[in-house]
């Protein structure tokens, strides 16, 4: 019988998961004869991406009128490329109050479909971060630093969202109000506004400090702290003592009579919800 020798060309694809890959069969056959070529299987060494990989052709076989007039391989070797698949990562929008911890940030992988989009299980290394701020407002969350080295990643940034603690605003601006004025005669009402929070009427707050309207600008001189509210407030009910002798006496008495607390080293404090905690003590917090 004629040596018949059958060589292989290996098909480049993009990253599918698989070994597996498609090749096309050659031979040295006499002019005229006639001969039919297939093999059963063709794999590449592993799935991951790369250029000229070697792809192992197994299962050869030869039939047709001709093919007893020949001996043959039944395994050859060829060399494909396996190319980076498209997937677009998208960082998922997330919301937080203000006050609050960051929520886990995610993403979602574009699904897949024709030589794009997530293959099985695969998972991606990097994390997403975010513009750093604390206050209200929108924060880019950044997915650029997501990859694997079988895909071609587009990023695709999402927002956090931090909203106003519409309870505690509320709360601190009561307090302001209370200092301003020395009443606690706040105006009751509900929120309004392009703010998803929703607030329970006064009815619906019992315990809590009144509530009034929305405010138009988020509340300024205010710091959070150790689960602690500070606000800055101006007491329009105190009357500094500048003066001295007699004087100085009736305006510290005026003082006193009025409430005011503009005395220096003074401190107002409001406990809006919940209570101090001085360490070591598993006594709950007055009421």
């Amino acid at each position: 019988a004629r040596a018949l020798s059958v060589t292989a060309t290996g098909s480049n694809k993009v990253y599918d998961g698989n070994t597996t890959d498609v090749v096309s069969l050659a031979d040295n056959r006499v002019s005229g004869d006639v001969l039919t070529l297939a093999n059963s299987a063709a794999n590449f060494a592993d799935k991951n991406v790369g250029t000229a990989k070697t792809v192992n052709v197994t299962g050869i076989s030869v039939t047709g009128p001709d093919a007893g007039n020949y001996s043959f391989n039944s395994a050859a070797t060829t060399t494909a490329n396996i190319s980076q698949r498209p997937i677009t990562l998208t960082a998922d929008d997330k919301t937080k109050i203000y006050g609050t911890t960051d929520p886990t940030l995610t993403f979602t992988a574009e699904a897949n479909s024709t030589n794009r989009g997530l293959v099985g299980n695969d998972t991606f290394t990097g994390a997403l971060n975010r513009t750093v701020g604390e206050n209200v407002g929108s924060y880019s969350i950044n997915a650029n630093a997501l990859a694997n080295g079988n895909y071609a990643v587009t990023a695709a940034n999402g927002i956090l969202s931090i909203e106003k603690n519409l309870l505690v605003d509320n709360a601190v601006r009561s307090a302001q109000q209370q200092v301003s004025t020395g009443t606690n005669a706040v105006a009751a009402g509900s929120i309004t506004g392009t703010s998803p929070n929703t607030i329970p009427s006064p009815a619906q707050s019992a315990g809590l400090s009144p509530i009034i309207s929305q405010p138009t600008s988020p509340t300024t001189n205010v710091i959070q702290s150790g689960g602690l509210v500070f606000v800055q407030v101006a007491d329009s009910a105190a009357n500094t003592p500048t003066e001295t002798g007699s004087a100085g006496g009736a305006a510290l008495a005026a003082l006193a009579t009025t409430g005011g607390t503009d005395t220096s080293g003074f401190m107002r404090v409001f406990v809006v919800r919940g209570g101090i905690n001085l360490g070591g003590s598993s006594e709950p917090p007055p009421p």
